[in-house]
């Protein structure tokens, strides 16, 4: 049995994790796993980005971030039922 990508959390995120249980405003964390989320797909990455909003909820910069990776999903969802129906 092979572990999935999906599965998988590199050594950097476990550390972020880690840092975010010790201090939830470090940025340097929270870059990290912003990172990792825009790689993921939006099912993946929705908990990072809630979780991101939820700690700076006045963030500008994070929503937008949200939005965008959600606006992104959407765009490629409607492509791909646009070349099935074409």
């Amino acid at each position: 049995h092979t572990t999935q990508a999906a599965e998988y959390a590199p050594e950097k995120v476990k550390k972020a994790e880690k840092k975010l249980e010790d201090n939830p405003y470090d940025l340097d964390a929270w870059s990290i796993l912003i990172r990792e989320a825009q790689y993921q797909p939006i099912d993946k990455a929705r908990k990072t980005y809630e979780r991101l909003v939820a700690q700076f909820p006045s963030s500008g910069r994070f929503w937008k971030l949200y939005i965008e990776a959600e606006n992104m999903h959407l765009q490629k969802n409607n492509y791909r039922k646009e070349m099935l129906s074409a």
